[in-house]
């Protein structure tokens, strides 16, 4: 399971510092890894006023979850504890909400971020795993 912590941290931590790298004027809006066409460039849309929906910046926000949500993991790893799977679970039926909103922006962009799906998709392979777990 930590794999997909660690592949969701890299998403949000890739996003986040192109976020603020293109806000800040150090990189050119369409030299992204994920800028491939006119239609499918993660700039166009860190530049949108959607990514900072919640006024923060959206990937700083699921940058911080995330990493709260990897030590949490590690935690019920470590211990086997059913409280803190049930607390990642928890965060994470959070998350799953607040990507539904996310999906609705998505849908509205000029422009796609293909990494922004493949994160929303990890939320909620994450929360499967985490009931999953809570069964055993």
């Amino acid at each position: 399971m930590l794999w997909l912590f660690a592949a969701i941290n890299m998403i949000c931590l890739y996003l986040a510092a192109r976020f603020l790298r293109l806000h800040t004027g150090r990189v050119r809006p369409g030299t992204s890894l994920c800028s491939w066409t006119a239609y499918i460039d993660c700039d166009q849309v860190l530049l949108t006023r959607e990514a900072r929906y919640f006024v923060i910046p959206n990937a700083l926000l699921g940058l911080t979850f995330n990493l709260a949500g990897t030590a949490v993991c590690i935690m019920a790893i470590r211990s086997d504890n059913q409280s803190l799977w049930l607390l990642l679970a928890c965060m994470y039926t959070v998350s799953a909400a607040v990507t539904a909103v996310f999906w609705k922006l998505l849908l509205r962009l000029p422009s796609l971020c293909p990494l922004c799906p493949l994160h929303h998709f990890l939320t909620y392979i994450i929360l499967i795993c985490c009931l999953a777990k809570l069964q055993t």
